[in-house]
């Protein structure tokens, strides 16, 4: 657990770390503008591609005509730009988001503009009860990299947990590689 000074959070009025790496994605989130270029962190036009990679993903493991009776969890949705862009257009019939920012969440509903949006769950991973379950495929992307390695681990035991079946808990990790040389983004799915 991390040790430094504690920080009043005055919404919550819980005392965290102010080096409490929840504490610091947090800040960074509040800042952060609900748009798709700020969910990727100014990276917007990754969006496309990390899309394409996404709906490939997908495409391989799951047949189409199972997906209309699925329920997802997508987990740090934000405003909901995979569920828009990915799990909705793959045929998937409900979706439940999971995000730690309340003022995401209420911008997903009209972002996403879906009536296979259903319900909204505003906790961090690391607290998230997953009391709603099951769910058929839990998809979880790039929020995986604010959990310490005990808390993943312990994140996707419970999230298998969840799932109705499996095989469904799907991890994926998309990637950039040094954007600033010349060399093509790697975006990968695993």
């Amino acid at each position: 657990m991390a040790t430094g000074k504690r920080k009043k959070d005055t919404e919550s009025q819980e005392t965290e770390p102010v080096d409490n790496p929840t504490v610091k994605q947090t800040k960074y989130w509040k800042k952060m503008p609900s748009t798709v270029d700020g969910m990727l962190g100014g990276l917007g036009s990754l969006d496309p591609i990390d899309c394409k990679g996404s709906m490939t993903f997908i495409n391989m493991i799951i047949p189409v005509e199972t997906r209309k009776r699925f329920r997802v969890l997508d987990v740090g949705a934000g405003i909901g730009r995979v569920t828009k862009h990915v799990l909705i257009p793959a045929g998937f019939g409900s979706v439940d988001l999971l995000d730690s920012s309340e003022r995401f969440l209420q911008d997903a509903k009209t972002f996403v503009g879906s009536s296979a949006l259903k319900n909204t769950y505003c906790t961090t991973m690391d607290k998230f009860s997953f009391e709603a379950a099951p769910w058929d495929l839990i998809w979880v992307q790039w929020v995986a990299i604010y959990l310490p390695d005990k808390e993943f681990v312990t994140f996707f035991k419970k999230a298998a947990d969840a799932l109705v079946t499996k095989y469904s808990n799907l991890f994926s990790l998309s990637c950039t590689v040094n954007l600033t040389e010349q060399r093509s983004p790697c975006i990968c799915s695993s």
